[in-house]
């Protein structure tokens, strides 16, 4: 579901499709945005419970990320978080259901250095991983 805006505030997904689960059962996902960003996701389970809660913060700087949906250290469709305006330095994790993930870290952080075109060379998160940006002119 969108709102008015075209951003996405709700979505219903068979889980054994998007990830192999062996569920298969719908999962509900609740965007809550802000300023052009998700600054929180709750998930839901069958019975309307709130099974996970994850908080995102981010930079001022222009999201330089091209495409639509972005992962977050995991490969799991609830880390998936629609690309907003800015970019991503914390998101912390919530989990209130009988399965708690085992997570890298919690919460986690990113760092950026820009150039001066305001789009990120280099980035870190506190589990040690390092990206180096490149960019080609048009």
């Amino acid at each position: 579901m969108y709102d008015d805006n075209h951003q996405l505030v709700a979505d219903t997904v068979n889980l054994e499709y998007v990830t192999g689960s062996r569920s298969e059962r719908p999962t509900s996902f609740r965007y809550h945005w802000k300023d052009g960003n998700v600054h929180r996701i709750e998930k839901f389970d069958l019975d309307g419970k709130t099974v996970q809660r994850t908080e995102i913060d981010y930079d001022d700087n222009n999201n330089f990320r091209t495409w639509n949906l972005m992962r977050w250290a995991t490969f799991s469709y609830s880390d998936i978080i629609p690309k907003g305006k800015n970019n991503k330095t914390k998101i912390g994790h919530g989990d209130f259901g009988a399965f708690t993930p085992n997570r890298v870290c919690n919460p986690c952080r990113t760092a950026y250095r820009y150039n001066s075109y305001g789009l990120p060379y280099f980035s870190r998160t506190e589990y040690g991983k390092r990206v180096i940006y490149t960019y080609e002119r048009e």
